[in-house]
């Protein structure tokens, strides 16, 4: 946004909001961000099909003690969000390459971002 900006020559005292940004440079932010969560999803399927260090630690399955404060958001946590599915639902479909690659790619064309 930072470029953008600079491109468009709007001074960072000015209350100009990011979509307002984008909609002057003709841009439309959610691509990149679509774009994150597709590979992010077909990480997650790619992990859960391996026996890997990656698969353990992605079911927390590690030993040592929690750290103080907050709980960070959890990676399985977010692909939750994403998928609008269980974990152990999301983790099942994984199993099938097929079926989670076209679960994966036809996310993001059935619904626009607002």
């Amino acid at each position: 946004m930072w470029t953008h900006r600079r491109i468009l020559r709007i001074s960072w005292k000015e209350k100009t909001t990011n979509k307002e940004v984008l909609k002057n440079m003709n841009l439309n932010s959610t691509e990149l961000l679509r774009s994150i969560k597709k590979k992010k999803l077909s990480y997650f399927g790619h992990t859960k099909r391996h026996e890997s260090l990656q698969k353990l630690i992605l079911e927390g399955k590690v030993d040592g003690s929690r750290g103080r404060g907050r709980r960070r958001k959890s990676w399985t946590t977010n692909n939750t969000e994403i998928t609008n599915m269980r974990v152990n639902a999301a983790a099942t479909l994984a199993m099938e390459r097929e079926g989670w690659r076209s679960m994966a790619s036809n996310l993001f064309k059935e619904k626009e971002p607002s």
